[in-house]
C-alpha cells in the first residue's frame, strides 16, 4: 500500500507558498506610494467666503487622498474644522500637502491655509494653535 504523505507534503508546501505570495502582494499594494490626485492648485483654490458645499465641490470631502492609501501620520497638530491630507508620493512617506479650513456659523469659510512641509506656514496658521 502506498503512502499519501509525499503528496501531502508537496500540496502543503505549494499552498503555503501561494498564501505567502498573496499576503506579500496585498501588503505591498496597501503601502505602495500612491500618486496624488489632489493637486496643490485645487487646495489653494479655496477662498474666504465660500460655502462648505462649494469647498467640497472644488476639493472633495475631507480626508486622506488618494482614498484608501496608506498614511503614515507625522507628529503635529490638526487645526482646521475640516482637513484634507495628500498622501506622499515618490520618496515621501509623509503628507505632501494639507488644507485646513475654518468655517463660521453660516458654514462659510473664514480662513483656509495650505500647509506644505518644508515651507514655513503663515503666521495666522500658527496663531490658531494658541487661540483654541
Amino acid at each position: 500500500m502506498q503512502s499519501n504523505r509525499p503528496k501531502r507534503v508537496i500540496l502543503t508546501t505549494v499552498m503555503s507558498v501561494v498564501l505567502a505570495s498573496i499576503a506579500i502582494v496585498v501588503i505591498g499594494w496597501l503601502f505602495w506610494p500612491a500618486k496624488q490626485n489632489l493637486p496643490l492648485a485645487r487646495l489653494q483654490s479655496v477662498e474666504v467666503g465660500m460655502t462648505r458645499a462649494q469647498v467640497w465641490d472644488v476639493v472633495g470631502p475631507p480626508g486622506i487622498y488618494p482614498r484608501g492609501s496608506a498614511y503614515f501620520h507625522r507628529v503635529g497638530v490638526l487645526l482646521g474644522d475640516e482637513v484634507w491630507r495628500c498622501a506622499g508620493s515618490g520618496n515621501e512617506l509623509h503628507v505632501a500637502n494639507e488644507l485646513h479650513v475654518w468655517y463660521d456659523r453660516d458654514e462659510r469659510v473664514v480662513d483656509a491655509v495650505v500647509y506644505v512641509p518644508g515651507v514655513a506656514p503663515p503666521e495666522r496658521f500658527i496663531s490658531r494653535l494658541w487661540s483654541k
